[in-house]
Formats: C-alpha cells, structure tokens, sequence
C-alpha cells in the first residue's frame, strides 16, 4: 500500500503540474463526499508515519510525501486537505496534510509559519 501510494505521488509530480494534481485531488474528495473522518485519518497517519522511513531517506520531500500520505489516505476512501504554503523571511515553501484542524504529517508550530496558498 505505501509503495503504491509513494509511486503514484511520484509519477504525478513528475508528469503534472500543481494545477492538475489540485483538480485531481478535489475531484477525489468530491468522490468521497468530501468528509474525512479526523480520528481514523489520524490513526492510518501514524500507520503512514510508521513505514515512512521504508520508502524516503533523512532529505525533506514534504511535496512528495504530503502527496504520498494523501494517496495512502485514499485507499481508505479518505480525503484529506492537501495544503501548500510559503513564507518570505527567510524565503520557504511547503507542504503538508491536515483532517481538519489536525496537521497529519508534521507539527502544527511548524506549519503555523507558513501562509497557505493552495488548499485542496
């Protein structure tokens, strides 16, 4: 499952932009009726966090594995936001997964920092 969910984000980051990987990916929370259960997302995250160190090495690949911890979440029929964001001091850019207010793929302090620019 993880493998699977690691080489689909890394097909689609290769072969799509931004703007189709966002429409792909509102168009499957439209699929799933667009509710995503905070406490079994929670759950299948720390699953994810979990086999995590199998498939990525020590180096921040937040886009690809914010992309990888959503198609994972999916084969549960769950959807979670996909959100990137930046700030300017010092200049940075990054990704993550939330189901609701809950940050699934990192610590809210850390991406408190940054200001979303695309939310899906």
């Amino acid at each position: 499952m993880l493998a699977s969910a690691v080489s689909h984000a890394a097909l689609t980051l290769r072969f799509r932009d931004l703007a189709a990987i966002a429409t792909a990916l509102a168009a499957r929370r439209g699929r799933f009726g667009g509710a995503c259960s905070e406490v079994e997302a929670c759950g299948l995250a720390a699953r994810y966090a979990e086999l995590r160190p199998i498939v990525f090495g020590p180096r921040d690949r937040c886009l690809l594995d914010s992309l990888a911890l959503a198609n994972f979440l999916a084969h549960w029929r769950l959807a979670p936001t996909f959100v990137i964001g930046v700030r300017t001091r010092p200049f940075a850019a990054h990704a993550w997964v939330q189901a609701g207010p809950i940050v699934l793929n990192d610590r809210h302090e850390h991406v408190a920092q940054y200001q979303p620019l695309l939310v899906v």
